[in-house]
């Protein structure tokens, strides 16, 4: 089986890797370690096998080099880069898009994101309102709360 690991982070100088199928491997780790701090422009290796964290620190243009040492040294095989360059929003959009399908399934289909959303906005427009926040945060709710329906619902034009 071979040793997947995931790039968690990069930048010059330091990398953070996870390997969360050998966790808890102490023996591996040591092993990983060891075979690290040899490979050329690595300075200093910290493992964790609680936590499957592997720190490398290198000289700056040294990452690329190393990971292929790695690799070659059957050491681990770094997963799927487009995985590790995908954004906060893109992680968090595929995470609603998720949710969203749960949730019109749940409710067949009677309820999307879209409509959750609609409610909350307008549930906090009129507790601002309530509140006597009007010029504010109750107009700007409803307003967020007026687009996503009009995004979900477009009114037909008659000519």
């Amino acid at each position: 089986m071979k040793t997947s690991a995931h790039l968690h982070h990069r930048v010059p100088g330091r990398m953070r890797l996870r390997i969360p199928q050998r966790r808890g491997d102490l023996e591996y780790f040591t092993t990983l370690a060891r075979e690290l701090a040899q490979v050329a422009g690595v300075t200093r290796v910290e493992c964790n096998p609680r936590t499957a964290s592997v720190l490398v620190l290198h000289a700056s243009d040294a990452a690329d080099a190393i990971l292929a040492q790695a690799r070659a040294r059957n050491l681990f095989e770094v997963a799927d880069a487009r995985a590790e360059s995908a954004t906060l929003a893109q992680h968090a959009g595929a995470g609603l898009r998720t949710l969203d399908g749960k949730l019109r399934s749940v409710t067949r289909g009677d309820i999307d994101m879209n409509s959750l959303i609609l409610g909350g906005f307008v549930t906090m427009g009129v507790v601002q309102l309530y509140r006597g926040h009007i010029v504010g945060p109750a107009v700007t709710l409803f307003w967020y709360a007026y687009q996503i329906m009009s995004k979900s619902n477009p009114v037909s034009k008659s000519s």
